[in-house]
């Protein structure tokens, strides 16, 4: 069964709408820019870390595998 088709928004409900959704959408590009900044920030503060963190991982593979 469908559904009856509804009418479309007001002009002043649209224009609230999109302004809502354009609002929406760059403090989310915002937070993504902020976030991913900082994320490469913090690599490259820490490398050595990071590194060495990784190289424990295939010794620890070898110790459970008895290889």
């Amino acid at each position: 069964m469908s559904s009856p088709a509804t009418a479309p928004p007001a002009p002043n409900k649209l224009k609230r709408i999109v302004a809502a959704s354009l609002i929406g959408t760059t403090i989310e590009w915002y937070e993504f820019f902020l976030y991913g900044s900082a994320a490469a920030s913090d690599r490259q503060q820490q490398p050595s870390q990071v590194d060495e963190q990784a190289s424990h991982q295939p010794k620890s593979f070898a110790k459970v595998t008895g290889s």
